[in-house]
């Protein structure tokens, strides 16, 4: 009896499994990875308290509801930054930017940091940087070399270590705050939404972002700029990524984050 009642708790547990992974599936084909994500978090475990040690990936991505109290992680990836940033005098460097990979500092989706990036990006002030970034899609390249730019960050890391850091920002959208409400069109739903609706977690406090950390020149942080990575990356400085981008312009932009990150983006354009 008890091997009966084993064999069917088993089951139990795969039936569920199966069940998540058709709605995980479905909620990815239909372009909604939101729901895909709400799907996944619902079987977790309980949310972690948030000053338990975060030593590897797995401890971050399960700090994902402390970092995002709305399960929206859209366009804010500065809160992952800020998450980080709050624990890096207890880290190493190295530590620092092994954890770092684990979102995108596009989308905010949490990754496991496979997915390597190269870009050639504006620097705040002047001039170019080339470097790299770990990202969920390929259309997140896009987005990032149009609208992001490479700036530094002095930070202190266990130890006492201080350096100054590569980082990747963007201008304050709070410098508009009413430019949240403004409602566009979704290119895959076709429906009218606000940022306010698509990105809740980018709220302001004045105007200025609430739960980001600033660079050196005064921007939100959306996370690191690599100088070195290991594995393979993705060339996104070559003509063909360039094509790829334009085309998906072309198309209205209906891959990736569609326009979500783009219109927090350009509310407040670095213009140096």
């Amino acid at each position: 009896l008890g091997a009966l009642i084993s064999l069917l708790q088993h089951l139990a547990a795969m039936w569920t499994s199966l069940v998540l992974l058709q709605t995980w599936l479905s909620a990815v084909a239909a372009k909604h990875e939101i729901q895909a994500e709400q799907a996944y978090r619902s079987v977790l475990p309980a949310c972690p308290d948030p000053n338990d040690p975060v030593n590897n990936l797995d401890d971050l991505i399960a700090n994902y509801c402390n970092i995002f109290p709305t399960n929206n992680r859209n366009a804010a990836s500065h809160k992952w930054f800020k998450f980080l940033n709050d624990r890096a005098n207890q880290k190493t460097e190295a530590e620092f930017l092994s954890l770092s990979k684990g979102y995108c500092p596009i989308s905010g989706s949490p990754i496991p940091g496979t997915n390597i990036g190269k870009v050639t990006l504006q620097r705040v002030g002047g001039g170019t940087s080339t470097g790299y970034f770990h990202f969920c899609c390929s259309p997140c390249i896009c987005d990032l070399t149009d609208w992001v730019r490479a700036d530094t960050k002095q930070m202190t890391f266990a130890n006492g270590v201080v350096k100054s850091m590569p980082v990747l920002v963007l201008g304050d959208p709070c410098k508009h705050p009413e430019k949240l409400q403004e409602t566009f069109t979704d290119p895959f739903s076709k429906q009218a939404e606000s940022l306010a609706d698509s990105a809740p977690e980018v709220q302001c406090t004045g105007q200025t972002l609430q739960g980001a950390v600033f660079s050196d020149s005064g921007h939100p942080i959306i996370g690191i700029f690599y100088e070195n990575v290991v594995g393979q990356s993705m060339d996104g400085t070559n003509q063909e990524a360039v094509t790829y981008c334009q085309e998906r312009a072309a198309s209205g932009y209906a891959s990736g984050m569609g326009e979500i990150f783009r219109k927090v983006a350009m509310i407040n354009p670095i213009s140096r």
